[in-house]
């Protein structure tokens, strides 16, 4: 048996898999277990594998494999793997979110590994095993091209269109109709009084489709994401990350092909040797090919420890 999870900022995907059973996909809204933000609250792992207990019942030795939204240091891996160790009856691993994605798209050579969802992050590992990173900082710092921060970007572009003192065009419309408010002025002090995640994740399609009826300003917004993301791939690369397949994935990235292509034209104009690849499963299967190489490991390491212990004579 073997248990693969998937933490995002918005929910969280948990896959156990065992042969002769059917897969067991638990999906809930991240919000339902996690308390503060992940490390912010000791119980946030006893209630985590709650979710999944009653699956693998009194086993032990379940491996479980972990890649988390906000997991984002060596130190922050390890501080989750030590809280999940104290209530997970086996072997854990934990990574960031995104290093599960070469393993769902099968393979185990590095990659780049672009999410782009409730927030954005790329990372890639260097030749000695490393990871470097770029972005991950939050929405309200950066995220570019995740669902909050192009609705933040969107504001600022509709709010800068006013003090040039431009007509107002339809994502300007829009915003303010979405946000009932009467003009720009009120819509930024709307954004100022609400920062809750959701609230502004939520307008994300609706710059999506004032860009397709032909929104410069929502279309700015959409290629200056795009652009973004792929300085970020750029900064990975000159820190030693190693890979040529970029491999994307997240909500907004899967759902909004606007952005997918502006990226792969900004990837292809400054590193044509690069391929981008979108991942079009759950990147939770990712999580369950970690945990298949956690078995692999603890029985080579089982292995080894019974031939060191055998008797000699």
């Amino acid at each position: 048996m073997l248990v693969g999870i998937d933490i995002g900022g918005t929910k969280t995907h948990i896959l156990v898999a065992a042969p002769g059973i059917e897969d067991v996909h638990i999906v809930v809204p991240t919000a339902e277990w996690q308390r503060s933000y992940l490390l912010g609250d000791s119980a946030n792992a006893e209630r985590l594998v709650a979710l999944y207990a009653r699956h693998i019942g009194a086993r032990s030795g379940v491996p479980l494999a972990v890649g988390a939204h906000g997991c984002d240091t060596a130190a922050q891996c390890e501080a989750f793997r030590a809280q999940l160790e104290l209530v997970h009856p086996g072997p854990v691993e934990v990574v960031n979110d995104a290093e599960l994605l070469g393993p769902a798209a099968g393979t185990q050579d590095p990659v780049l590994a672009v999410i782009v969802g409730t927030g954005s992050i790329v990372v890639g590992t260097t030749a000695d095993g490393g990871k470097v990173t770029a972005g991950g900082h939050g929405w309200l710092l950066g995220d570019p091209g995740s669902a909050p921060g192009l609705a933040r970007e969107a504001v600022r572009a509709v709010l800068q269109a006013r003090d040039e003192g431009m007509e107002r065009e339809i994502l300007a419309e829009r915003l303010l109709a979405h946000c009932q408010a009467a003009d720009e002025t009120e819509l930024s002090y709307f954004f100022a009084s609400d920062l809750r995640i959701t609230l502004w994740g939520s307008m994300a399609p609706l710059i999506f489709e004032c860009a397709k009826e032909g929104s410069p300003l929502a279309m700015a917004v959409v290629n200056a994401a795009a652009v973004a993301l792929a300085a970020d791939v750029a900064r990975v690369r000159r820190r030693g990350a190693q890979g040529n397949t970029v491999v994307m994935a997240g909500g907004v990235a899967v759902n909004q092909p606007l952005l997918l292509q502006a990226f792969e034209r900004h990837v292809a104009a400054d590193h044509p040797e690069l391929n981008v690849e979108l991942l079009t499963i759950p990147p939770v299967w990712g999580a369950l090919e970690r945990a298949k190489h956690l078995t692999e490991t603890s029985t080579i390491r089982m292995k080894e420890s019974n031939e060191h212990h055998q008797p000699i004579g």
